[in-house]
């Protein structure tokens, strides 16, 4: 979840971040990102992908071999939290806009409270939500 005032500029820059990562073995100097564990955990996270619509990424496999994939950014509705309960694990995330206190409704609604991040100068902010989120990791 973005702050209105700052989505575009936030989705931009990550776009533009995930657009750099070289992929590839490894191994390689200068690779940023190797393969996922297999052709299954792609054909996942293609699928889960296909349910919003895609930011940046791509839904076809790298010609490096069908377990490369370059990492997934879908759009979501603010209103939508069904991507909290997607099952997936590798190079995918969502985004979403949201005005005044709809975070924290994002924030309560996720089944998996392994870690929760906060991206914020504002102090304030801050506070309201590491009293908001249940996880056992709160990442400032």
């Amino acid at each position: 979840m973005i702050a209105d005032k700052q989505y575009d500029n936030f989705r931009d820059g990550l776009v533009s971040e995930l657009n750099s990562i070289k992929i590839g073995n490894p191994w390689d100097q200068g690779v940023d990102m190797g393969p996922l564990f297999n052709v299954e955990q792609g054909e996942v996270l293609r699928n889960v992908a296909k349910k919003y619509s895609l930011i940046s990424g791509s839904l076809v496999s790298l010609p490096k071999g069908g377990n490369y994939l370059a990492p997934l950014l879908c759009q979501l509705d603010s209103e939508d939290t069904r991507f909290l309960n997607e099952e997936v694990f590798g190079p995918i995330t969502g985004v979403a806009r949201y005005k005044g206190s709809e975070w924290k409704r994002w924030l309560t609604k996720s089944p998996y409270r392994l870690n929760d991040a906060v991206f914020s100068n504002d102090k304030r902010f801050v506070r309201e939500f590491m009293g908001t989120s249940h996880s056992s990791r709160i990442v400032i």
